[in-house]
């Protein structure tokens, strides 16, 4: 079955290197980003953007689940007629996903009250704007336009990070400014993107067909984003509720250093569902197999040799990005260019999990993680500090992979 425009015959480093130019945009203007947050507004006020925008995280998962997830693992699969009535139809459910969302997050902020009540406002606006943006360049990868995708993000994020820059050398670099800016930057690219998609957009029968269709794919993936955002944001509430905001600005610190990962990471989540499932829809799952493993070799290698070197010199990279304050906690960035490794096969197992529509393994994984995690890290934290939330947060990714690959092992036997 023909995958809609799809290109069956693009090779893996020329693909792939388009996504990945894509994603080193995307992950050095948040790392940037960071940098003017963090020396502008300190550890502690880091702190407050971080725990504010877990929220958005949140949502983004859930988002992931419902409209992103099901478009790159499913549309190849479609004929190009079936997959133009599916991504119209995901576009509708896609902006009302957005509109409720903004709703959602000035909602819940100003019912907390305090510091987030400041924030509700600009964390309604720069949430919903992320999102919009985020869901339409993830549909311009499905359709293999990465060219058009890179344009769209060097606007919303390259538009951020100018705004954030020029707020610091103001000395006005606080989170609700910053979030400003993020509303601003992330708005005008969500527009530009949906009027490059010019999808044939339907009604809410549509859209609602288009949710009962996937629905068997789609609710273990939203299950799935749940847990994952629990077990991945629970040690960062952790580290500020025992530990205090600073604690939680530092963990973040260092676990922006090895985000460079990130850059492969996201380039694979653009890149390598799309391209397995219409490899699995033509040639079966051997091929697929084969080509996720051939991916993970070449792929994996750059990762293991980017980990080495930040883990090799942790305080020195700490003390470079973020001034001599954060050298100390050069042993939060080492534990984290360890646990990397981890968190990579980790995220090559959920590929394959997606692409064979075994998303209840997801779940579980997941699940299992929160679990592993909740039980570990509140006595771990109380007794050795950040390091003890390290302990916890690996305990929790060991966990999701070994249930990973015990459950695909078994649904390929």
């Amino acid at each position: 079955m023909t995958g809609v425009r799809c290109p069956r015959g693009a090779p893996f480093p020329w693909a792939f290197g388009a996504a990945l130019a894509d994603q080193a945009l995307v992950s050095g203007c948040a790392f940037l980003l960071s940098i003017l947050l963090l020396r502008g507004a300190g550890p502690e006020g880091y702190g407050v953007f971080v725990l504010s925008w877990a929220a958005v995280t949140f949502l983004s998962a859930l988002h992931q689940a419902l409209v992103i997830a099901p478009v790159l693992t499913r549309l190849p699969k479609k004929s190009v007629e079936e997959g133009a009535r599916m991504e119209g139809a995901y576009v509708v459910v896609h902006l009302g996903f957005v509109l409720l969302a903004g709703v959602a997050l000035g909602t819940a902020a100003g019912f907390l009250g305090g510091d987030a009540a400041e924030l509700a406002f600009p964390l309604a606006a720069a949430g919903a704007a992320f999102l919009a943006q985020d869901g339409a360049r993830r549909m311009l990868f499905a359709r293999a336009r990465a060219v058009r995708a890179l344009a769209v993000d060097a606007l919303a994020y390259g538009g951020q990070v100018a705004a954030a820059g020029l707020l610091g050398g103001a000395g006005a670099a606080r989170p609700a400014a910053v979030l400003w800016v993020t509303a601003a930057s992330f708005g005008g690219a969500a527009v530009w993107a949906l009027a490059l998609l010019r999808p044939v957009v339907g009604g809410g029968r549509d859209a609602a067909a288009a949710l009962r269709e996937n629905w068997s794919f789609s609710r273990w993936m939203l299950a799935t984003a749940a847990a994952q955002w629990f077990s991945g944001t629970l040690f960062l509430v952790v580290a500020g509720s025992v530990l205090g905001t600073a604690a939680a600005g530092v963990v973040r610190a260092a676990q922006n250093l090895v985000g460079a990962t990130h850059v492969i990471f996201l380039a694979l989540e653009n890149h390598l569902p799309v391209r397995a499932a219409a490899i699995l829809a033509r040639e079966g799952r051997r091929a697929m197999l084969s080509y996720v493993g051939r991916v993970a070799r070449r792929v994996g290698s750059v990762v293991v040799l980017y980990l080495a070197a930040v883990g090799a010199a942790p305080s020195f990279w700490m003390e470079l990005a973020y001034g001599p304050d954060l050298a100390s906690h050069g042993h939060v960035l080492a534990w984290f260019a360890a646990l990397y490794g981890l968190v990579f096969a980790g995220t090559l197992l959920r590929f394959v999990a997606r692409t064979l529509e075994e998303t209840a393994l997801c779940f579980r994984g997941s699940l299992l993680a929160g679990a592993a995690g909740a039980a570990a890290v509140f006595p771990l934290a109380g007794r050795w500090g950040v390091t003890g939330v390290l302990v916890a947060l690996t305990l929790a990714q060991a966990a999701a992979a070994a249930s990973l690959a015990a459950g695909i092992w078994k649904a390929l036997r």
